[in-house]
């Protein structure tokens, strides 16, 4: 195991923590790593619809300058439930509700450098509830055909690792029930 001896605390925000962490390893040589924590949990919510089309949302990030397909997604406090926070994301950014969310997946995205974990629901029995997204966010909302979703990873349309994650979970939950 590794031993913490040492932290100092780079930047603390409700979004972020940066720490940087003296750590002994088992060899008994000591390094210096750079710890990101991240407060908030994470849904990522693959909606599919009653003839099984995805719906997925177009955002720009800003990291990568770039537009991106992407299933809706986001932060949710630790005091907000994770089904009503995966609930609150998509509506926020797809204008539908589903009848039904069931948590499909969890996995750390950089377990190597941060503690951010994610948590991957599928939604059902979709509902549109409104016509407005969040357009600070959100540039587009879209139907997919799987083949088309198939198709936007190979040509790398879709470069967000939860959304290729979310979608194949799926796809192997679907073909092993």
């Amino acid at each position: 195991m590794w031993k913490r001896e040492k932290r100092k605390t780079l930047v603390d925000t409700e979004w972020i923590g940066h720490h940087l962490d003296t750590l002994t390893l088992p060899s008994g040589k000591k390094i210096d790593f750079h710890a990101l924590e991240f407060p908030m949990k994470v849904a990522g919510i693959l909606p599919v619809g009653d003839d099984g089309r995805i719906l997925l949302t177009l955002q720009y990030r800003y990291m990568a300058d770039q537009l991106s397909w992407e299933i809706p997604a986001g932060n949710v406090p630790q005091e907000e439930d994770l089904l009503i926070g995966a609930r609150r994301e998509l509506v926020e950014e797809t204008g539908y509700d589903a009848k039904s969310l069931e948590l499909i997946y969890e996995f750390y995205p950089q377990i190597g450098r941060s503690d951010h974990y994610f948590h991957v629901f599928l939604a059902r029995g979709l509902e549109k509830v409104c016509d407005e997204f969040d357009t600070d966010e959100v540039v587009e909302v879209k139907w997919f055909t799987e083949k088309e979703v198939l198709q936007m990873l190979d040509d790398k349309t879709i470069i967000d690792g939860f959304t290729a994650i979310a979608f194949m979970r799926y796809k192997l939950k679907e073909n092993l029930i």
